[in-house]
This record gives structure tokens, C-alpha cells and sequence, in this order.
């Protein structure tokens, strides 16, 4: 088994993180055979299903898989999907990952539930939450 930072922080038997991908691109059934086959199942928290949505896959990945999986959100579109983003920390799911903006407050709200926290950053300069991630004991994928 590769060791990596993303694998011994997240207990992954390979350090693969399915992207999670918005709008319906990814679902549930992805993310835990993804999580089955060792890796970081994730998927897409931004989908016009809404919270119900949101819950019926937490549902799902709940029922095939005991491995470490999570939900992801474009930051920036957020406040959009305040619903699903709250119907993911109501369910405590167990890691949530943030790509495309300032995840600070969002973070802080996941991590308040026990949600071990994924921030995607584009370059190392990545502003205060790229370098930042890690003085909070957040991984940054990069």
C-alpha cells in the first residue's frame, strides 16, 4: 500500500480521491465503490435535487460501503445550495471538500459537525486558504 499524507489522514488504502464534480456528474454509487475499492469516494453537494437529494445519497453510500467517503462543494455557488450544504452537516457526514474559493466559513461549520475537511486549491499561492489549510490541520490537495 502507497502511504501518502491524503491516505494517512483520511485512512485510505490508495491515495485516489474521486473528484466529486457537480450536478449529478458523480452520485452515491460512485462514491462507495470508490470508497470500497479503497480510495476517497466523494460526491457532488451542488445538484438541483436539493436536500432531498442530497440525503437519498448519503443514504445510498451509507448502505454499501463502512469506508471513508464525503460530500464536495464549489465554494463560490454555496450560497446557492445553503440547503444541501446544511442537509450534509445535519446527516454528519463524515468528510466534506471545498474547491473554487474561500472555504473559511463553510469549513468551520463542517468541521463544528466532526467532518474531516478537503480544500482544493489551483496553485501553491492558492491566497489564505491554500498554505492556511494546513495550519488548520486541513489537507490541501493541490
Amino acid at each position: 500500500m502507497l502511504k501518502t499524507r491524503l491516505s494517512e489522514q483520511f485512512d485510505l488504502r490508495r491515495p485516489i480521491a474521486l473528484a466529486p464534480l457537480a450536478a449529478g456528474a458523480t452520485s452515491g454509487h460512485l462514491a462507495a465503490a470508490v470508497s470500497d475499492a479503497g480510495g476517497l469516494g466523494l460526491f457532488g453537494g451542488i445538484h438541483a435535487g436539493g436536500p432531498k437529494w442530497i440525503r437519498e445519497h448519503i443514504d445510498l453510500v451509507r448502505s454499501r460501503t463502512n469506508a471513508r467517503w464525503g460530500i464536495g462543494f464549489i465554494t463560490w455557488m454555496l450560497p446557492k445550495f445553503e440547503a444541501n450544504f446544511q442537509a450534509c452537516l445535519d446527516e454528519h457526514v463524515p468528510v466534506v471538500a471545498f474547491s473554487f474559493g474561500d472555504p473559511r466559513y463553510y469549513m468551520a461549520r463542517a468541521k463544528a459537525t466532526g467532518a474531516k475537511v478537503l480544500c482544493q486549491v489551483q496553485t501553491i499561492e492558492g491566497g489564505p486558504y491554500g498554505p492556511g489549510c494546513r495550519r488548520r490541520r486541513t489537507r490541501c490537495a493541490r
